[in-house]
Formats: C-alpha cells, sequence, structure tokens
C-alpha cells in the first residue's frame, strides 16, 4: 500500500509525525496532481540536461546553484543576467528560455531563497527530515503489513516522539549548558528552547569577531597603515578561576580539605528548585500534598529553604571542610579515653565550627530548638530495611522495574502522579542532583516512603550525610545544597550577600512551575481546567494507602563454590612404545599436575556458577509471574543418570557379542 507521511519540526530541533495517509492503491484518483507533477518533473529534467555534456552540466548546475541561493531580489536579477550572459556566449539560448519558462517565471518564490526566507522556514529547505522518519517507520513495518499493525507502529512512535518532544523542553527549561552562560543571555535562560540559545550564542560570536577586526583595522590606520607581522596562532587558555587566590579558600597545603578545594572549585553551582504551592493551587491539589507536608514542618521547612540563594565561595569552602562524625543516641563517652572528634565540623568564612548533629540541625533550619527534644527528632529514622523499600517501589510502581545491581528505578514508572511531584522535590532538594533526577534512587525511596507513611525522619542525618558525600562527585557534575549553606551562614551571623570580597553574582533558586508539571506529562486540560491525570488519561483522585503491604526480599547471589584444589599427581615413569628392544625417544613428564586442567576446573566452576544465578533469577521471575517453577536436573541425579545410560550401552554391546 502507497504511504504517505508529513514531517515537522520543533523549537528544540526535535523531527515529529505531523500526518499519516495510507492510500489503497496508486491509481489516478488517487495521486491525481501529484504523480502528473512528478511525471512532468522526471521528463522536462531529462530534457534539460541532454542539452549538455558532462563538464558543462557542472558549470551550469554551479550557476543554478548560485541563482538559487540569492539573498535578496537585486542579487537574484543580478545573478539571472549573468547566467543569460554566460548561456548565451555558450549558444544554449533555449536553455535560458526553457528555465525560465518553466521554472523562474511562476514557481521561483517556492524555491529561490530571496522569497523563501521571507517565511519562517527555521532552515528547513530539504526533505532531510522526512526522508529519516520514513526510514524509521520502515524499520517497525514489514512487508504485507497490515493495517492494524501499521496504526499500532505510528500510535507507538507519535508517543515515543512526543515524550522526547517533552523531555528536550524541560531539559531546555531546567538544564543549563556552559556556553549559554553569557550576560545577554541572562533573561533568556530556562524560557527559550536551547536551540534558540544556539542561534543567539552564534551571532554574538559573530559579533565580537566583526569588532575584533574593526579594531586591527584602527589600530593599523593608528599606526600608519604598517602591515602586520604574521604571528603564529597561540593555543587559547582556560579562562582564570575567580576562586583563586580567595582568602576563604586557603586551606594548609597537601590537607584534605585543600585536595576537596581543589576538585569543588572547578565544578558548576547547580539551580534549586522549590516547590510552587501557586501551581499545586491551581491544579486543586495543595490540600492533598499539605496532608503529607504539613505548615512549619520539617518537611514543609526543608522545601520552602530550596527557594534561597546559593553563593558560590561559601559553598566550596563549606563542602571542602565539612566533617561527619555520627554517634549512636545513647552513646556513652569515656573519660578515660581521647575525646571523640565533634559529629559536625566545618568552616565558614575562614571561621572553623564544631557543633553537635541537634546544633546543626536548628542552625540549618530544619527544626526549632523545641522540637529537638521532641520524638519527631528523637526518634526520627535513619534507614529502613531493603525489603520494606522494594515493597514499598512494587507498590507504587513495579518491582519488575527495579535494578536490583544498581539499586534504582525510573521515576516515570511511578503510577501515582502526586507522587512523581513528591518525588520531584525530594530530589531536588535533600538528595539534589543534576542529570539523574529521572531515577528514583534508594535515599529518595526512603525519604518519599517516610513522607507519604508520615514516619518521623532525620531529615538533618540526611542533609550531613549529603554535605559529607559532596566531594566524591565527578568534576564534570554540579554542586547542590548551596540553599541550606547560606541559611547556616545566616544563623551564624554570617551573610555572604553583604561581603565586598563576594566573587560573581549569587546563583537564584526557581519554583517547580507548570511548565516542569507539563514536562512530567501528568497533567491533562479537562472540562474543569488543567488537573492531575492518571496512566489512563482519566482524572486523578488521592487513594490511601494501605498499612501493611508484602515485603520483597533481593534475589541475593548463590554463594560461590569452594575452589578445587587438585591432587598431586606422582610422576611415573614413561612406559616404552612399540616392540621389545625398539629405540625409545625422550619423553618430558610433569612433575606435578598438569597447569591446564587447573584452568579448566576453574572455567567449569565459574560456568557453573552463573549458570546457578541465571536458573535462580529464573525461578523467581517464575514464582512472581504466578507460574510454575521449571524442574532442573540436581548433580546427583544427573551422575546417576549418565551412569544408567552407560550400563544400558554396555549391555546392549554384550547382547550384540
Amino acid at each position: 500500500m502507497p504511504f504517505v507521511q508529513v514531517v515537522g519540526m520543533t523549537s528544540t530541533g526535535k523531527s515529529f509525525c505531523i500526518a499519516h495517509a495510507v492510500i489503497c492503491k496508486e491509481r489516478r484518483g488517487n495521486y491525481v496532481w501529484v504523480l502528473e507533477r512528478i511525471k512532468s518533473i522526471l521528463h522536462e529534467s531529462r530534457k534539460c540536461k541532454s542539452g549538455f555534456d558532462k563538464e558543462d552540466w557542472g558549470k551550469f548546475m554551479s550557476y543554478w546553484r548560485t541563482l538559487c541561493e540569492s539573498s535578496s531580489e537585486p542579487m537574484y536579477k543580478y545573478n539571472l543576467e549573468k547566467m543569460y550572459n554566460r548561456l548565451v556566449v555558450a549558444n544554449r539560448e533555449s536553455v535560458y528560455d526553457y528555465v525560465y519558462e518553466n521554472w523562474l517565471k511562476d514557481y521561483k518564490e517556492m524555491f529561490v531563497y530571496a522569497w523563501t526566507d521571507k517565511c519562517r522556514n527555521f532552515g528547513q529547505r530539504t526533505t532531510n527530515r522526512v526522508e529519516s522518519q520514513h526510514a524509521n517507520l520502515k524499520r517497525y513495518i514489514t512487508r504485507g503489513s497490515s493495517l492494524e499493525r501499521i496504526a499500532r507502529c505510528i500510535i507507538d512512535i507519535v508517543e515515543t516522539q512526543y515524550d522526547e518532544i517533552q523531555k528536550s523542553f524541560t531539559e531546555s527549561i531546567e538544564k543549563t549548558m556552559n556556553h549559554h552562560r553569557h550576560r545577554m543571555l541572562d533573561n533568556l535562560r530556562g524560557k527559550v528552547s536551547h536551540e534558540a540559545l544556539d542561534l543567539l550564542e552564534k551571532e554574538l560570536l559573530r559579533k565580537m569577531d566583526v569588532l575584533r577586526k574593526l579594531r586591527k583595522m584602527e589600530e593599523m590606520d593608528f599606526e600608519g597603515d604598517i602591515p602586520e607581522q604574521p604571528q603564529r596562532k597561540r593555543r587559547a587558555r582556560p579562562p582564570p578561576d575567580p576562586l583563586e587566590n580567595h582568602p576563604y579558600l586557603e586551606f594548609p597545603d597537601e590537607s584534605e580539605a585543600a585536595l576537596r578545594c581543589e576538585k569543588l572549585r572547578k565544578m558548576h553551582i547547580g539551580e534549586h528548585f522549590a516547590v510552587s504551592w501557586k501551581t499545586l493551587r491551581k491544579l486543586e491539589v495543595e490540600d492533598w500534598v499539605r496532608g503529607f507536608v504539613p505548615v512549619d514542618s520539617p518537611w514543609d521547612r526543608l522545601f520552602e529553604l530550596s527557594f534561597t540563594p546559593t553563593y558560590r565561595e561559601i559553598l566550596v569552602e563549606f563542602l571542602s571542610s565539612f566533617e561527619f562524625h555520627p554517634r549512636r543516641p545513647n552513646e556513652v563517652v569515656d573519660p578515660a579515653q581521647p575525646p571523640p572528634p565533634p559529629e559536625v565540623s566545618f568552616r565558614m568564612a575562614g571561621q572553623a565550627r564544631e557543633m553537635s548533629l541537634a546544633q546543626f540541625a536548628v542552625h540549618s533550619g530544619l527544626y526549632t530548638e523545641a522540637e529537638i527534644a521532641t520524638d519527631l527528632y528523637t526518634k526520627g529514622l535513619v534507614m529502613i530495611d531493603k525489603p520494606t523499600l522494594l515493597g514499598f517501589w512494587d507498590l507504587i510502581a513495579d518491582i519488575r522495574h527495579w535494578d536490583h545491581h544498581q539499586s534504582k528505578g525510573r521515576s516515570t514508572l511511578i503510577e501515582d502522579p502526586l507522587f512523581r511531584y513528591l518525588h520531584k522535590m525530594i530530589s531536588t532538594s535533600i538528595t539534589a542532583r543534576n542529570k539523574s533526577r529521572e531515577w528514583c534512587t534508594s535515599g529518595d525511596l526512603f525519604f518519599l516512603y517516610c513522607l507519604l507513611y508520615k514516619r518521623p525522619c532525620a531529615l538533618a542525618y540526611g542533609l550531613a550525610q549529603y554535605f559529607a558525600s559532596a566531594h566524591h562527585r565527578q568534576e564534570r557534575g554540579m554542586l547542590f545544597g548551596g540553599a541550606y549553606v547560606t541559611k547556616i551562614a545566616h544563623s551564624l551571623g554570617y551573610h555572604p550577600e553583604n561581603d565586598r570580597g563576594r566573587v560573581g553574582p549569587a546563583t537564584q533558586p526557581k519554583r517547580m512551575g507548570m511548565n516542569t508539571v507539563n514536562g512530567m506529562q501528568i497533567t491533562k486540560d479537562f472540562p474543569c481546567g488543567k488537573r492531575l491525570k492518571k496512566l489512563d488519561g482519566t482524572q486523578y483522585q488521592l487513594t490511601e494507602l494501605p498499612e501493611d503491604f508484602p515485603l520483597i526480599y533481593p534475589p541475593h547471589d548463590p554463594e560461590p563454590p569452594q575452589p578445587h584444589v587438585p591432587a598431586a599427581v606422582i610422576p611415573q615413569p614413561p612406559q616404552p612404545r612399540g616392540p621389545p628392544g625398539a629405540p625409545q625417544f625422550p619423553r618430558h613428564v610433569w612433575p606435578g599436575a598438569d597447569p591446564s586442567h587447573e584452568r579448566l576446573l576453574r572455567n567449569v566452576e565459574r560456568n557453573n556458577y552463573l549458570l546457578e544465578c541465571v536458573a535462580a533469577a529464573l525461578q523467581q521471575q517464575r514464582q512472581h509471574d504466578g507460574l510454575p517453577p521449571l524442574s532442573f536436573i540436581a548433580d546427583a541425579d544427573w551422575d546417576q543418570q549418565q551412569q544408567q545410560q552407560q550400563e544400558q550401552q554396555q549391555q546392549h554391546q554384550e547382547q550384540q557379542q
């Protein structure tokens, strides 16, 4: 069946399918004008090319290409007259008459740049995108596919394209590229696509190049038009470090804090995202969220503190010097032993600070001094057993989508849209990170479990653990947590916004507004307005979580077999070969066991171990799907079966004899 496909392009450079059509047969009534024009174009192009040889045809195509790429109408007229003069000199006036009458007279507005650039084509002057999308569709459709299969493939492709487009929109809003950090683009970052910023960045580079050339020309005029001597191009040096020799970042040489600072000050600062209660109010889910995040609670303070500016110098100093040594709640300090290190220690604005975890909880703004003595702080959970977390993940998503090896799962697989938004709040605050927010880690799952089931959670402990592990991030990553560091600085009496030694502007936070919610694809326009939607597209309603749910134990790897120790082999003298009295040539005898046997035994043991792992995983999957277990032959049964087969073969041979 003939298939028609129409393709478009988004502002982020993504291709998408606009429409598809299946035509029953290739007849004149189905195509009408399309086939007639294709036939006439093929016929006319052959007629035009037949008047040239290979060399002249290449020259004519260069004239034609220059004419089509004319940027304005005067340039078009100039190039047209130039092509006419060259064709007249070559005695090919008929070619010019044909091209002008059949193409340029009535259709030049459709392909000449002087007219096509007046319309918004976004630089798309070829059919490459259409051919690419058509080739992508061909990979899913085989010859003889039914109409139902074609429609299903189209739906899958369109949904995949929709997800990619929404992801590109979200990245343009939340992600900041390094080459977009220009002062002239400050008001556009997060509001327009990365493609638009790339175009503006090219224009800025072109502008700087023109200004640089003009400056050189002025210098030459000033020096009396002295020709500049050719100089060897030097490699561009990296930009200077703004935090180099900063007084707050002076640590003892070769100390652990100095090594951390050397790494952390090269990293970029990430932007925090705070909760937008205005957006939740528009979606009419504010009351539901307030059921999990009460007003003036530790969770509410945690999410609201994210909307605090970040100052680079104090964040790098804080993370470079931060140390966390937690103690058990009822731990007794022996006065005869050396005093233990403080629970929390760091440096702020050049001054060393030491405090307990309770004091850190108050200075960070998560708890008040009155709450420190209550069960809200003293009985806060630090960790939860893994079977409970896996059972909770199976409740809100599906255990089959959990990666046991890396202890994480896709957050997009969380069925409840409100729970997905709450996970977004957690992954941008106490477990803030840059590119991996689409994953729900075991840490995210722990905090989400405490939030949804209203269990007391040790938020100060979790924040201290986050600060203590910040220096383990890779250099290409980003630094987060600056909002809480600013709050700690304010609590200690230091205000970085008033510090004259501050380097650069502060990194301002953002709110997770409607653009973020739309990028998560959890909303839909209903007759009552924009609301949260379920996976089936219906309007969302909050359902109570069950108090108890089945625990799921992670699949444990089978114990590796004990290494085989081969028995010692006593060398035997070589036996004579051939008839008695035949000459014997020297033969070598291994002084012990053959080393190749050990290698073979190790390979066999390794293969047996891998087979046991695969069998255990297969049995667990069948048990989860409600299928009966597979019957495997044990080693003893296998040896017995092999022995019976050998006995049967011997009996058969004896009967034949």
